[in-house]
C-alpha cells in the first residue's frame, strides 16, 4: 500500500459551487485527482478563477490518487485552470469548464481529474457511490 504525502488546502468556492438544500440541480461534494502517470505528480493543483477557490496536492505518487471531500455544493459551471508538474515540466490546463451530466441523480456527483503523460488530462464527473 503506498502511503501519500499530501498537503491539501481547500477554500470555500470549489469548483464553482454555493451551499445548497435541495438536491433538484446537480450537486457535489468532493474531488479527486488521479495520476495516471509512473511517474510521481508535484504541485497538483485546481482554480476556481471566479470565486478564487484552490485546492492542492504536493505530490500524487505515481499511479495513485488525491482527494478531498466537502459540504454538498450546487454546480454552477465556472471555468477552472488545473496545473501540475512532472518531471519538472510544468503544465497548465484550462480554462475549462467540466460539464455534468444530463441526467439527475439523487446521489452527489464527485468531479474527477484524470492527469496523463505530456500533459495529457481528463476532467468529468461521476456519481458518488453513497446516497
Amino acid at each position: 500500500m503506498k502511503f501519500l504525502t499530501i498537503t491539501l488546502s481547500l477554500v470555500l468556492g470549489l469548483a464553482g459551487c454555493t451551499a445548497i438544500e435541495s438536491t433538484s440541480q446537480p450537486s457535489m461534494n468532493s474531488l479527486i485527482f488521479k495520476n495516471l502517470t509512473t511517474t510521481d505528480l508535484r504541485d497538483v493543483e485546481i482554480r476556481v478563477q471566479k470565486l478564487s477557490g484552490i485546492f492542492t496536492c504536493n505530490i500524487i505518487l505515481a499511479n495513485s490518487f488525491c482527494s478531498n471531500g466537502f459540504p454538498r455544493r450546487v454546480y454552477e459551471g465556472n471555468e477552472i485552470t488545473i496545473r501540475w508538474t512532472i518531471n519538472e515540466t510544468p503544465h497548465v490546463v484550462g480554462p475549462i469548464v467540466v460539464t455534468p451530466p444530463t441526467f439527475h441523480h439523487r446521489n452527489d456527483l464527485t468531479a474527477i481529474i484524470e492527469l496523463h503523460d505530456q500533459g495529457q488530462y481528463n476532467a468529468y464527473f461521476s456519481f458518488n457511490n453513497k446516497p
